[in-house]
């Protein structure tokens, strides 16, 4: 089993966006900003995002009037794991590269039935109940769904999906029970 310390890589991720908004990078310092939030977030630590304020001042003010720049980026690191974080930090990915439509084109339309409903807080044994479908193929869309979006729990899947959905890039497509009726 391997070390991890988020509370280490929160504060490491703050000094590198410091670094980064130093050098001029806004959309990288944002980006490791909001990398760092989520790493506060992992850890409970809701009070130290204050701590960030500074940073966002600095870059708000390197930003060109009327530009959103910084919060879209921002936004982006916090949509990142523990893992792609650190691997953006180490300049190992660049965040969007896999938009987010693509992401939800890769699941088929069943699948994103099942995203929603794993988003809703349902079972597997609950998903197949209401789309009328084994409990082993159930189980087997959420493991596709786990697989292809790189997610290793279910709380992953949810987040994302409601995140899609907040964002208008998911409708629902679970037909609910009063318009079955």
């Amino acid at each position: 089993m391997g070390f991890h310390d988020t509370v280490g890589l929160a504060l490491t991720l703050e000094c590198l966006a410091w670094s980064s908004a130093a050098l001029g990078e806004i959309e990288r310092a944002a980006t490791l900003r909001g990398g760092a939030e989520g790493a506060w977030r992992v850890v409970g630590a809701t009070d130290i995002l204050m701590h960030g304020r500074s940073t966002r001042d600095l870059l708000a003010a390197q930003s060109k009037p009327g530009e959103d720049a910084y919060e879209t980026a921002r936004e982006r690191g916090r949509g990142l794991n523990l893992e792609e974080t650190v691997a953006f930090a180490l300049r190992e990915i660049v965040p969007g590269a896999r938009t987010v439509g693509k992401e939800l084109e890769q699941l088929t339309p069943r699948e994103r039935e099942v995203a929603e409903l794993v988003a809703q807080g349902m079972s597997n044994k609950a998903i197949a109940a209401k789309l009328v479908i084994s409990l082993r193929t159930a189980e087997g869309h959420v493991e596709r769904i786990l697989a292809k979006q790189g997610f290793r729990t279910r709380t992953q899947v949810a987040r994302w999906f409601t995140e899609l959905q907040a964002r208008g890039l998911a409708s629902s497509t679970v037909e609910s029970e009063q318009t079955r009726v």
